[in-house]
């Protein structure tokens, strides 16, 4: 299971960190929580851009 920052999903995505967090909070990626971090799930973000999510 690979976990990507929210760093660099703003950076594949093209995206500004209150759209990711809103595309998590609206489900469309998911993610986990580890201490005070939190890490996008890989294969969401793959579902997301192919357009599964």
């Amino acid at each position: 299971m690979e976990l990507i920052t929210i760093a660099e999903t703003m950076r594949r995505l093209s995206l500004g960190r209150t759209k990711v967090y809103q595309l998590l909070a609206e489900g469309h990626l998911q993610s986990v929580k580890i201490g005070r971090c939190r890490r996008i799930l890989a294969e969401s973000l793959d579902a997301f851009v192919r357009g599964e999510a």
